[in-house]
Protein backbone atom coordinates (compact mmCIF):
# COMPACT_ATOMS: atom_id res chain seq x y z
CA UNK A 1 0.00 0.00 0.00
CA UNK A 2 2.99 2.38 0.49
CA UNK A 3 4.13 1.67 -2.86
CA UNK A 4 7.56 0.43 -1.76
CA UNK A 5 9.74 -2.56 -3.38
CA UNK A 6 10.65 -5.03 -1.47
CA UNK A 7 14.14 -3.83 -0.63
CA UNK A 8 12.60 -0.32 0.54
CA UNK A 9 10.15 -2.13 2.70
CA UNK A 10 13.14 -3.79 4.58
CA UNK A 11 15.26 -0.88 4.79
CA UNK A 12 11.94 0.61 6.75
CA UNK A 13 11.13 -2.50 8.88
CA UNK A 14 11.40 -1.40 12.61
CA UNK A 15 12.58 -4.95 13.53
CA UNK A 16 14.98 -7.44 12.66
CA UNK A 17 13.52 -9.73 10.07
CA UNK A 18 15.48 -11.85 7.46
CA UNK A 19 16.30 -10.31 4.22
CA UNK A 20 16.66 -13.74 2.34
CA UNK A 21 13.65 -15.49 3.94
CA UNK A 22 11.63 -12.42 3.11
CA UNK A 23 12.16 -12.42 0.06
CA UNK A 24 11.03 -15.83 -0.88
CA UNK A 25 7.73 -15.51 1.65
CA UNK A 26 7.00 -12.43 -1.28
CA UNK A 27 8.08 -14.66 -4.46
CA UNK A 28 5.69 -17.85 -3.04
CA UNK A 29 3.11 -15.89 -2.42
CA UNK A 30 2.97 -13.95 -5.68
CA UNK A 31 3.77 -17.63 -7.38
CA UNK A 32 0.57 -18.72 -5.20
CA UNK A 33 -1.21 -16.09 -6.44
CA UNK A 34 -0.42 -15.64 -10.42
CA UNK A 35 -1.19 -19.89 -10.95
CA UNK A 36 -4.42 -19.72 -9.02
CA UNK A 37 -5.59 -16.28 -10.99
CA UNK A 38 -5.56 -14.63 -7.60
CA UNK A 39 -5.11 -11.10 -6.68
CA UNK A 40 -5.54 -9.10 -3.46
CA UNK A 41 -6.86 -5.52 -3.05
CA UNK A 42 -3.15 -3.88 -3.68
CA UNK A 43 -3.06 -5.63 -7.01
CA UNK A 44 -6.83 -4.43 -7.99
CA UNK A 45 -5.63 -1.01 -7.03
CA UNK A 46 -1.80 -1.67 -9.03
CA UNK A 47 -4.48 -2.81 -12.14
CA UNK A 48 -6.98 0.23 -11.43
CA UNK A 49 -3.35 2.22 -12.11
CA UNK A 50 -1.66 0.47 -14.94
CA UNK A 51 -4.91 0.27 -16.88
CA UNK A 52 -6.27 3.87 -15.86
CA UNK A 53 -9.62 2.60 -14.98
CA UNK A 54 -11.55 5.55 -14.07
CA UNK A 55 -15.22 5.93 -13.11
CA UNK A 56 -17.00 8.10 -15.44
CA UNK A 57 -18.54 11.17 -13.04
CA UNK A 58 -18.28 14.79 -13.27
CA UNK A 59 -18.96 15.21 -9.17
CA UNK A 60 -17.05 12.64 -6.62
CA UNK A 61 -17.32 12.30 -2.96
CA UNK A 62 -14.41 11.21 -0.88
CA UNK A 63 -14.79 10.22 2.88
CA UNK A 64 -12.16 8.89 5.32
CA UNK A 65 -9.51 10.55 3.18
CA UNK A 66 -6.99 11.00 6.30
CA UNK A 67 -6.88 6.92 6.00
CA UNK A 68 -5.68 6.51 2.34
CA UNK A 69 -2.55 4.51 1.75
CA UNK A 70 -0.18 6.34 -0.88
CA UNK A 71 -1.25 3.89 -3.47
CA UNK A 72 -5.05 4.36 -2.54
CA UNK A 73 -3.73 8.29 -2.87
CA UNK A 74 -2.87 7.57 -6.03
CA UNK A 75 -5.96 5.66 -7.47
CA UNK A 76 -8.53 8.52 -6.26
CA UNK A 77 -5.88 11.37 -7.96
CA UNK A 78 -6.07 9.90 -10.80
CA UNK A 79 -9.84 8.89 -11.14
CA UNK A 80 -10.84 12.75 -9.90
CA UNK A 81 -8.44 14.18 -12.54
CA UNK A 82 -11.47 14.58 -14.59
CA UNK A 83 -14.31 15.47 -12.38
CA UNK A 84 -15.80 19.08 -12.41
CA UNK A 85 -15.88 18.76 -8.94
CA UNK A 86 -14.50 16.77 -6.03
CA UNK A 87 -15.46 16.59 -2.24
CA UNK A 88 -12.80 15.19 0.40
CA UNK A 89 -14.04 14.97 3.58
CA UNK A 90 -11.47 13.38 6.52
CA UNK A 91 -9.96 14.54 9.59
CA UNK A 92 -6.07 13.98 9.88
CA UNK A 93 -6.63 13.87 14.06
CA UNK A 94 -8.86 10.53 13.52
CA UNK A 95 -6.25 8.82 11.02
CA UNK A 96 -5.53 5.26 12.37
CA UNK A 97 -4.47 3.09 9.73
CA UNK A 98 -0.98 3.89 9.54
CA UNK A 99 -0.23 0.42 9.86
CA UNK A 100 -1.62 -0.12 6.44
CA UNK A 101 0.11 2.59 5.10
CA UNK A 102 -2.68 5.37 5.41
CA UNK A 103 -0.45 9.02 5.26
CA UNK A 104 -2.99 11.80 6.66
CA UNK A 105 0.15 14.28 5.14
CA UNK A 106 -1.84 14.19 1.69
CA UNK A 107 -5.03 15.89 3.75
CA UNK A 108 -3.03 17.86 5.61
CA UNK A 109 -1.37 19.44 1.94
CA UNK A 110 -4.67 19.76 0.39
CA UNK A 111 -6.01 21.55 3.02
CA UNK A 112 -3.41 24.03 2.62
CA UNK A 113 -4.04 24.22 -1.39
CA UNK A 114 -7.60 24.09 -1.40
CA UNK A 115 -11.11 25.55 0.21
CA UNK A 116 -11.31 23.95 3.20
CA UNK A 117 -13.87 23.98 5.69
CA UNK A 118 -14.13 22.79 9.72
CA UNK A 119 -17.34 21.69 10.81
CA UNK A 120 -17.55 23.76 14.27
CA UNK A 121 -19.75 20.99 15.99
CA UNK A 122 -18.84 17.75 17.09
CA UNK A 123 -22.09 15.62 17.82
CA UNK A 124 -19.96 12.35 18.89
CA UNK A 125 -17.33 13.24 21.14
CA UNK A 126 -18.39 13.93 24.94
CA UNK A 127 -16.66 17.19 26.96
CA UNK A 128 -14.24 15.53 28.90
CA UNK A 129 -13.01 13.21 26.30
CA UNK A 130 -12.58 16.03 23.64
CA UNK A 131 -10.50 17.54 26.36
CA UNK A 132 -8.26 14.87 27.32
CA UNK A 133 -7.98 14.41 23.36
CA UNK A 134 -7.30 17.98 22.57
CA UNK A 135 -3.89 17.75 25.19
CA UNK A 136 -2.83 14.34 23.51
CA UNK A 137 -3.48 15.33 19.95
CA UNK A 138 -1.54 19.05 20.53
CA UNK A 139 1.38 17.06 19.88
CA UNK A 140 1.19 16.25 16.39
CA UNK A 141 3.49 18.89 14.78
CA UNK A 142 1.60 18.08 11.07
CA UNK A 143 -1.70 18.66 11.71
CA UNK A 144 -4.73 20.91 10.67
CA UNK A 145 -5.97 23.30 13.04
CA UNK A 146 -9.20 22.99 14.01
CA UNK A 147 -11.44 24.73 16.07
CA UNK A 148 -14.73 22.98 17.40
CA UNK A 149 -17.18 22.35 20.43
CA UNK A 150 -17.91 18.77 21.86
CA UNK A 151 -21.14 17.22 21.98
CA UNK A 152 -23.43 18.58 24.93
CA UNK A 153 -22.69 15.18 26.38
CA UNK A 154 -20.24 15.56 29.66
CA UNK A 155 -18.88 12.00 28.98
CA UNK A 156 -16.39 10.33 31.13
CA UNK A 157 -12.70 9.43 31.04
CA UNK A 158 -11.83 6.75 33.35
CA UNK A 159 -8.09 5.95 33.36
CA UNK A 160 -7.54 2.03 33.69
CA UNK A 161 -3.74 0.70 34.28
CA UNK A 162 -2.84 -1.97 31.57
CA UNK A 163 -2.64 -4.78 34.41
CA UNK A 164 -6.80 -4.10 34.79
CA UNK A 165 -7.66 -3.64 31.14
CA UNK A 166 -7.60 -7.55 30.18
CA UNK A 167 -10.26 -8.19 32.93
CA UNK A 168 -12.39 -4.97 32.01
CA UNK A 169 -12.51 -6.16 28.37
CA UNK A 170 -13.02 -9.67 29.39
CA UNK A 171 -15.87 -8.57 31.84
CA UNK A 172 -17.69 -6.55 29.42
CA UNK A 173 -17.08 -9.28 26.53
CA UNK A 174 -18.74 -12.10 29.00
CA UNK A 175 -21.31 -10.40 30.21
CA UNK A 176 -25.03 -11.20 28.00
CA UNK A 177 -26.70 -7.67 29.74
CA UNK A 178 -23.83 -5.25 28.31
CA UNK A 179 -25.38 -6.12 24.63
CA UNK A 180 -28.72 -5.10 25.64
CA UNK A 181 -30.09 -1.52 25.15
CA UNK A 182 -27.72 1.22 24.38
CA UNK A 183 -24.28 1.14 24.97
CA UNK A 184 -21.18 2.81 23.52
CA UNK A 185 -17.47 2.00 24.25
CA UNK A 186 -15.83 5.06 25.77
CA UNK A 187 -12.65 5.99 23.88
CA UNK A 188 -9.65 4.29 26.43
CA UNK A 189 -6.34 5.55 27.56
CA UNK A 190 -3.93 3.46 28.29
CA UNK A 191 -1.65 4.07 30.79
CA UNK A 192 1.61 3.20 30.78
CA UNK A 193 4.48 4.09 33.59
CA UNK A 194 1.85 6.96 33.80
CA UNK A 195 2.23 8.22 30.02
CA UNK A 196 -0.63 8.49 28.10
CA UNK A 197 -0.28 6.55 25.14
Amino acid sequence: NRRLDIEQGLARCPTVVNAEHFRLFVERVEAFKRERGLLDFTDMLSQVLERALRPDVDVAFLDEAQDLSPLQIATVEMWFEPCRRVFIAGDDDQAIYGFQGADPDWLVALSKQHPTEILAQSHRVPGAVFDLSQKIIARNLNRIPKLYAPSATEGVVERIRFERLVDQVDSFIWQPDNCKGSYSFANISLDFNNRCV
